[in-house]
């Protein structure tokens, strides 16, 4: 039986995850996209059925690149593959017009209802006539970074921040996840933000402790163990050097901190810290 041509295109910027998944390899005939060519000459090229764009952690520049794609090649399916457990991801690739979005590593039962999914929509699309639909104006999503080209390359390790900023976080990780030796991770993320991996897992801790703080509930040391601090001199201390006030004086004042980001949120994602544990 004659397989339907699939397009992977390859906008990750890390290894972490699996690659393409082996069942699609078994069932469809599968062409890797060419970063020297543009995508919608590739498409015509190689008369594709289907588009996966494998976005790993997605900045705006690739999210759109994919939904300039759909755009003009609106009756082609097209799924979004991230690692990034994001609803407004998702609520953005639905509204793009994508037919799936999915979270990697896929689950087997995810896979076959995303190819279900698909299998309908390619028998409708036959016989249809193709219309390029004006471009929509769909705000890209908050998570999504503008990266420059050297912090490109280092989103693995602030998301693998955002996701564990509670627990011990070792450079030498975040270095394996960028594709970096240790050594060459330290020189690229100071190059690019001014400051040490570990000061910037500090700041992202405090951070949290700050709006944790709000609640006059909480107590400081249930906070600061909550954020990722195990000793509480130090967090004291470097709260108090970040914010000009201790963790106390913020928390009586009921004040939001004067300083309300760290520096590098000015090129990166807000933080996702909303996913992280409320004290109540």
């Amino acid at each position: 039986m004659h397989k339907q041509r699939l397009l992977w295109v390859d906008l990750a910027v890390s290894r972490p995850e699996a690659d393409l998944p082996s069942r699609l390899s078994a069932e469809f005939s599968v062409s890797r996209s060419a970063k020297t060519q543009p995508l919608g000459l590739q498409l015509q090229r190689l008369r594709c059925d289907l588009v996966f764009f494998d976005f790993d952690y997605p900045d705006q520049a690739s999210l759109r690149m994919a939904a300039t794609l759909k755009q003009e090649h609106p009756s082609v399916p097209m799924v979004m593959l991230t690692v990034q457990h994001s609803e407004a991801l998702a609520v953005w690739a639905f509204r793009s017009r994508f037919a799936d979005y999915l979270v990697k590593p896929v689950p087997e039962e995810e896979l076959a209802r995303c190819l279900d999914l698909l299998a309908c929509m390619t028998s409708e699309r036959r016989g249809q006539v193709q219309r390029r639909i004006a471009a929509e104006s769909i705000p890209m999503p908050e998570e999504a970074p503008t990266p420059t080209v050297a912090s490109s390359a280092l989103l693995p390790a602030i998301y693998y921040v955002e996701r564990n900023f509670q627990d011990k976080i070792a450079s030498e990780d975040a270095a394996r996840l960028c594709g970096m030796s240790p050594f060459r991770f330290g020189r690229a993320f100071k190059d690019a933000f001014g400051m040490p991996f570990r000061d910037y897992v500090v700041r992202v801790r405090l951070q949290e402790a700050s709006r944790l703080l709000q609640n006059p509930q909480a107590s400081v040391s249930e906070v600061a163990y909550t954020v990722g601090f195990n000793d509480m001199s130090y967090f004291s201390r470097m709260f108090k050097r970040y914010f000009g006030v201790s963790p106390s004086a913020m928390q009586d004042s009921g004040s939001p901190p004067a300083r309300s980001a760290p520096p590098v949120a000015e090129l990166l994602p807000p933080l996702l810290l909303p996913q992280s544990p409320r004290l109540n």
